[in-house]
C-alpha cells in the first residue's frame, strides 16, 4: 500500500509519528515527508533515521505548524503527498481543559486544513489518529478529536472527493512519553511517591507495535469514512499498574514507596469506553480489528459553519463560549470534574 508512494506524516517526532516514520521507510515509500512543530525532537528524529537507514535518502524534514495555512499549502503544492498520516495533536486532557482555544486550533482547525488540502491535491488516503476519549467525551480534548472525526466523515460523503478518510481510535500508548508508566518511574526515582487519580480508575492500553499494526491494517481495510478500533482486551486498573511498576523497580508498595490518591483531574472519566450508542460495530477480516460507523453524519456545509464560529470564538479566547459551541457540535459532550459542567 505504501511502496513507491509519497507519504506525509504530521507529528512525526511524537511517539506514534516516529514509529510510523520507521514503518513507512521500511515499506519502501518513494519519498517520506516528516513534519513537526517541535524543533529539537524533529532534529533528533533525523539523526536516528540517518543512523538506521543510511541508504535511504528520500526523507524530508519540515518544521511547521499544522495551523499555519500558508505553510501547509506550500507543502502540499510542492510535494503532493499520496498518503497522509495525521498524528499531530494536543493530547493532555488537564492541559486542554485549561486551554480550550488551543484544542480548537490544533486538533480541529489543523485537521481541517490538512484534510482540505488532501482533497485539493487528490491524496489517495488520509489516516487520522484519534482516541478512545472521543467516545462520549467528558473533556475538551476528547470533544476536539471527535469534532475532527466528524469533519473528516462529512468530507468523505462528498462525491467529488477522491481521498479516502480513515480514522483509527487508540487507547493509551504504554511506551509513550505521556503514559503513566514512565511517569510512575520518574516519581519513584525522584521522591519514592506514586500519585494515582482514583483507586477504581481504568484505562485501555496498547503497545506501539499494536498501534502501528492497526494503522497498517486500516490502510488495507479502509474504504473511506471508516473508523477502526483495536481489540485492546479488558481495561486495566491504573492502581494495579502502579503497584506492578513499583515492584518492577525493586521496591515494596507502601513500605518504601508511598501511594497517594489525588482525585480525578479536570475532564477525566473514571472509565473509558470503546463504543457509543450512536455507533454501530462491524467485524473485519482481521480478528483484532473492528469497524464502527456513526448512525448519522453531519452535513459538510453545516459543520464548516460550526467550525468557523468555533474558531472565531477561540481567537477571542473566551473559554466558556468556546466550550459551549463545542457542546453544540457534539451534544454528547458532557464535562466531568470540570468548571465547564455548568454548561451542560
Amino acid at each position: 500500500m505504501l511502496k513507491g508512494k509519497c507519504v506525509l506524516i504530521t507529528g512525526a517526532a511524537g511517539t506514534i509519528g516516529k514509529a510510523l516514520s520507521f514503518h513507512v521507510i521500511n515499506q519502501q515509500a518513494r519519498k517520506v515527508i516528516l513534519l513537526d512543530s517541535s524543533e529539537t525532537p524533529l532534529y533528533e528524529l533525523e539523526q536516528e533515521i540517518v543512523l538506521n537507514f543510511k541508504t535511504f535518502l528520500h526523507v524530508e524534514y519540515i518544521l511547521a505548524d499544522i495551523t499555519n495555512l500558508s505553510s501547509i499549502a506550500a507543502v502540499f503544492k510542492r510535494v503532493k503527498p499520496e498518503v497522509v498520516f495525521h498524528s499531530a495533536a494536543y493530547k493532555h486532557v488537564p492541559v486542554l481543559e485549561k486551554n480550550p482555544h488551543s484544542a480548537v486550533f490544533n486538533n480541529i482547525l489543523g485537521t481541517k486544513i490538512l484534510a482540505d488540502y488532501s482533497v485539493e491535491y487528490n491524496a489517495e488516503k488520509f489516516i487520522y489518529i484519534s482516541t478512545d476519549k472521543a467516545i462520549n467525551p467528558s473533556s475538551v480534548m476528547g470533544a476536539s478529536k471527535l469534532i475532527g472525526e466528524k469533519y473528516l466523515l462529512a468530507l468523505s460523503n462528498e462525491s467529488l472527493s477522491k481521498t479516502n478518510f480513515i480514522i483509527n481510535r487508540f487507547g493509551n500508548i504504554l511506551e509513550s512519553n505521556g503514559s503513566v508508566i514512565p511517569l510512575f518511574k520518574r516519581q519513584i526515582k525522584s521522591n519514592r511517591l506514586v500519585t494515582i487519580t482514583d483507586k477504581k480508575a481504568t484505562r485501555f492500553f496498547m503497545s506501539i507495535s499494536q498501534a502501528i499494526e492497526l494503522i497498517h491494517q486500516s490502510l488495507k481495510l479502509g474504504k473511506g469514512g471508516d473508523i477502526f478500533v483495536f481489540d485492546m482486551g479488558e481495561a486495566k486498573s491504573i492502581y494495579e499498574l502502579a503497584i506492578e511498576t513499583i515492584i518492577s523497580e525493586g521496591y515494596i508498595p507502601y513500605k518504601n514507596v508511598e501511594v497517594k490518591f489525588i482525585g480525578l483531574r479536570p475532564g477525566e472519566k473514571l472509565h473509558e469506553t470503546l463504543l457509543s450508542d450512536k455507533m454501530s460495530i462491524l467485524a473485519t477480516e482481521h480478528p483484532k480489528i473492528f469497524k464502527t460507523k456513526f448512525n448519522k453524519r453531519m452535513d459538510l456545509v453545516e459543520i464548516n459553519e460550526q467550525i468557523s464560529l468555533l474558531c472565531d470564538l477561540s481567537r477571542k479566547d473566551v473559554a466558556n463560549r468556546v466550550v459551549e459551541q463545542m457542546k453544540k457540535i457534539v451534544p454528547e459532550f458532557k464535562s466531568m470534574n470540570s468548571t465547564f459542567e455548568k454548561l451542560d
